[in-house]
């Protein structure tokens, strides 16, 4: 996120604050006040030295990955190359194991590193810890039910159930899974519907989030940008109100020098979550 974008942003909050709000409302985080071992964020406003200069800001880390195994045709493709284009802008890396069904080049023209063999995610897919999603953005019946079953005969199957043994959040699209599937055009065969909600089911029971399309792109970019809960890292970006809508407590860890805006302060405050400035 460039400086231009990161002031739109600021500009908005403040708006939206001030319509809803008292008029000399600021979005700036106010100055942390010690507790003993910890930083607080403090209740008082910022004096004119710490509001004249807020500290830099930071996006998000080029060091974040994100995974996607691809093992046939995508519903709504251009609806997900255009969400995986939109991770590679904000710095995100993005890879995909492909199977031999799948088109390999789709993903090489949009900057995706394609990973030949699931032997590059280590020996007993260790390297997987790395990454902060697996993403399955054709999952069908066939895939559902494999894993559904514990079969795991194929690379993408293993890698999912590695996956979540390693606690790495896998997210699903359903678009493959319904009846109006213009892919899976088998699903409205009698009784199949009901196989499908069962085998989703399982598949949530094991941690998999199966959502829309356009919900499924938006939680990786959420995963993908900030800290990871209960992992102690700290968040270095601007924290918007609908990052406050997600964000995980009880306790939200912010690098010092970075910018709450007002209303995700407020809508933490609300949710009972408490933010802690940390570092120097």
């Amino acid at each position: 996120m460039d400086v231009d974008r990161i002031a739109s942003i600021i500009a908005q909050e403040i708006r939206r604050y001030l319509e809803e709000s008292q008029p000399d409302s600021t979005c700036e985080c106010p100055p942390p006040a010690v507790d003993g071992a910890s930083v607080q964020d403090g209740p008082g406003r910022p004096d004119s030295r710490t509001a004249a200069r807020p500290g830099p800001l930071t996006t998000v880390s080029s060091g974040q990955k994100v995974l996607c195994l691809i093992q046939g045709e995508i519903e709504r493709e251009n609806e997900f190359w255009a969400g995986i284009q939109d991770l590679i802008t904000s710095g995100t890396i993005v890879e995909a194991l492909i199977s031999v069904r799948a088109d390999r080049t789709a993903a090489e023209r949009r900057g995706v590193r394609v990973i030949s063999n699931a032997t590059e995610l280590g020996n007993r897919y260790e390297n997987l810890r790395s990454y902060r999603a697996i993403l399955l953005p054709a999952l069908d019946c066939t895939l559902a039910a494999k894993i559904a079953l514990g079969i795991s005969d194929d690379q993408l199957s293993e890698v999912t159930f590695a996956a979540l043994s390693n606690r790495v959040p896998v997210l699903a699209a359903h678009e493959r899974l319904l009846a109006s599937s213009r892919i899976s055009h088998t699903n409205n065969l009698p009784g199949l519907l009901d196989r499908i909600a069962q085998y989703r089911a399982d598949l949530e029971r094991m941690g998999i989030l199966i959502l829309p399309m356009k919900e499924m792109l938006d939680r990786a970019r959420y995963t993908a940008r900030v800290a990871t809960p209960g992992s102690g890292e700290v968040i270095t970006h601007l924290i918007t109100v609908e990052d406050a809508k997600n964000l995980p407590g009880p306790v939200v860890r912010v690098a010092r020098g970075g910018l709450i805006t007002a209303m995700a302060r407020d809508l933490l405050t609300q949710r009972g979550i408490k933010i802690e400035i940390v570092g120097e």
